[in-house]
């Protein structure tokens, strides 16, 4: 009996090592009946999945709806090959997962639950790298993903949920936890999962903060990303808020999801087990938002060496927009200093 699986993510769920995974061994997953579809990987490893395979949007629209010849023609194509399972992939489905589970109402949905503070901070980080985020971490009423879930009684039979916690994935490892579900334990040399799209440092993450105030491009962004992704100046384990403040969030959202699992008649493998961790979890150093410009020039001496271009472009941007400067220099009282920065190639 053929089988059909759709990883929705939802998004900081690692969603990007297990695209990465599944891309770069798609001759193992075939050997073993699977059919992953190709999809293309950027410079850091991240990927929309298939996104493109199922999802469009109409002209002049940016809102993307799911498209029912795609789904009927990639189902087709499964029924008519000699696959036993279809593996689709990406936390954009997570939108629109009632469309998707009236249009394949014999599919299973991976979901994986990822409830505590720390993703707030991770999609705060992610919003600082490629959202154009400028603001403070902002302090917010405990939720998550699973709790925002609107479908019927009788779809979440269709859901498979997976707690994200490394020492409750099998082996330890996401990617051999994500494939045990499929009944795929891969025996090679090393299936350790690839960190893909990793956080910024502090220093990196207030640096990009700071910039966000300025009209950068989406190409400059691009490649900015990729050098402040590989620099490793500045504390790497941090939090924006304090040790009280960390555990009465996670307390209150263990309570919240225990809450909705009751009244859902719901039962999540290992909740009580990854509830009981979430709950003794300890918060990272916390460090109060501040850039000042000693950081600043340290970042951006990395970011001219790794890629002179870049720095040129990101100084004349900040030169050249005196309004700018004007409106930050409250928070940066020190932005004017950067119009004495002078890099050769910058001038």
């Amino acid at each position: 009996m053929k089988e059909i699986y759709i990883h929705v993510g939802p998004e900081k769920t690692g969603t990007s090592s297990i695209q990465f995974w599944c891309q770069k061994n798609r001759e193992y997953l075939e050997r073993e009946g699977i059919f992953y579809p190709p999809h293309a990987l950027d410079e850091n490893g991240v990927s929309s999945g298939h996104r493109g395979l199922i999802l469009s949007k109409l002209e002049g629209k940016k809102e993307e709806f799911v498209d029912r010849v795609k789904v009927e023609e990639i189902i087709a194509n499964f029924e008519n090959s000699d696959f036993k399972t279809l593996l689709l992939s990406s936390e954009n489905f997570y939108r629109y997962l009632p469309q998707i589970l009236d249009l394949v109402p014999g599919a299973k949905f991976i979901f994986y639950v990822r409830a505590n503070l720390d993703i707030q901070f991770s999609i705060y980080n992610q919003g600082i790298k490629r959202g154009g985020q400028s603001q403070p971490f902002p302090h917010k009423s405990p939720n998550s993903k699973l709790l925002q879930l609107s479908l019927e009684g009788s779809q979440y039979s269709s859901m498979i949920f997976k707690v994200f916690e490394k020492s409750l994935f099998y082996k330890n490892d996401l990617v051999s936890d994500f494939l045990s579900v499929l009944n795929v334990d891969p025996t090679i040399e090393d299936n350790n999962s690839k960190v893909i799209n990793t956080s910024y440092t502090y220093d990196c993450l207030e640096f990009k903060r700071f910039l966000n105030n300025f009209p950068i491009t989406r190409k400059v962004d691009k490649r900015l990303d990729v050098v402040l992704q590989s620099l490793e100046l500045g504390d790497s384990k941090f939090s924006f808020v304090s040790n009280d403040y960390y555990k009465k969030y996670n307390d209150e959202l263990m309570d919240k999801i225990a809450s909705f699992l009751n009244s859902k008649n719901l039962q999540i493998d290992k909740f009580n087990d990854y509830a009981a961790v979430m709950r003794k979890k300890e918060n990272k150093n916390y460090k109060k938002q501040y850039l000042n410009f000693e950081t600043f020039s340290k970042v951006l001496g990395y970011v001219d060496s790794a890629d002179s271009e870049v720095c040129a472009i990101v100084l004349k941007l900040i030169k050249n927009n005196v309004e700018i400067r004007e409106e930050i220099s409250t928070t940066y009282e020190w932005v004017d200093k950067v119009v004495d920065i002078d890099f050769s190639h910058a001038s």
